[in-house]
């Protein structure tokens, strides 16, 4: 199913921390990225992390990204920031968003425009992109839930955001896919772009945690059958693409069990045990995270925040990108 392999910049002769620690590092084998004292610098929320999905990787600027809020549960002001990694200078650093002070967190709202190097997040109804230096409003698409998922369709240009229903942004207007299958009840909804295969995959939401369909790039919509997991996107599931097979790689953060869904087949793949046997010791089962698929070395980063401003930083690769 290879369809897409992405060209790798990030490779074991890169002399960087993350090329250092990917260094031998062969298909299901995992590395633990030393963390700079940048990061501990930053003194972020231990809630900051918490019900979180996927972050991403901008390839024009080298950095991987994410936009978190520990909200109004857990702290007074709940501001959303923005989590930059620079993989050139191994140091960490954290932005302003135009979501200063608001009562949820991140979800699964973030997506990456990979030519341009805009980093969008979704926050309910609002929706904003960081370019590297400053944040841009887009246009509302209308009253949605609190808790949406967004991604970037790459080979048409476009955003998509999944509330209770399918909304796609061409860069001037928002538009509805009018499709009962693209139709979903309550909010945590999720989406994920797969570069390899060309497709997005989302749904889910309360009342559908296990449901879910595929959107192809011409805008047709097709149910997949039900996930053995929640695919909510609090926090309870971890769903990304591996850059090299196209294959899911979805972590159920409440039992500590581990798949690979094959989009192209419907198909789901059990692999707790061999995750279980290979990641560092040191990965905490009880910490909250979030992950991020790199293409420039077909690794998946995984952060972790463990206990008051202790973070790890692992690497996983799925499948070999040679």
């Amino acid at each position: 199913h290879r369809t897409n392999l992405p060209q790798l910049r990030i490779t074991e002769g890169d002399e960087t921390a993350l090329g250092r620690a990917l260094a031998g590092v062969g298909a299901g084998e995992w590395a633990e990225l030393a963390v700079d004292e940048s990061l501990g610098a930053l003194m972020l929320h231990d809630h900051l992390t918490s019900w979180s999905d996927t972050g991403v990787y901008d390839p024009v600027h080298r950095t991987v990204q994410w936009v978190g809020s520990p909200g109004s549960c857990c702290a007074d002001p709940s501001a959303y920031q923005l989590l930059i990694y620079d993989i050139a200078s191994d140091t960490w650093r954290a932005e302003e968003t135009p979501w200063p002070d608001d009562t949820g967190h991140a979800y699964d709202g973030s997506a990456i425009d990979p030519e341009r190097g805009v980093h969008y997040f979704a926050r309910s109804s609002s929706v904003a992109g960081w370019d590297g230096s400053g944040w841009t409003a887009l246009p509302s698409p209308g009253p949605q839930p609190i808790a949406v998922g967004l991604t970037w369709f790459r080979s048409t240009s476009s955003l998509v955001l999944v509330g209770r229903e399918v909304s796609v942004f061409d860069g001037t207007e928002w538009a509805v896919l009018d499709d009962p299958d693209a139709s979903f009840a309550g909010y945590h909804q999720f989406a994920e772009y797969d570069p390899v295969h060309d497709v997005a995959w989302l749904g889910a939401g309360n009342g559908n945690e296990t449901r879910s369909a595929v959107l192809r790039a011409d805008g047709s919509v097709e149910p997949l059958a039900d996930a053995p997991l929640s695919l909510n996107g609090d926090g309870r599931s971890m769903k990304t693409y591996d850059p090299v097979t196209g294959d899911f790689v979805v972590q159920d953060g409440e039992t500590d069990r581990w798949w690979t869904f094959d989009i192209t087949t419907d198909t789901w793949t059990e692999m707790t045990e061999a995750v279980r046997a290979a990641r560092p010791e040191t990965w905490s089962v009880d910490a909250k995270d979030f992950v991020v698929p790199i293409d420039d070395c077909g690794a998946l980063l995984y952060f972790q925040w463990v206990h008051w401003n202790e973070h790890r930083v692992f690497l996983y690769r799925h499948a070999s990108p040679t």
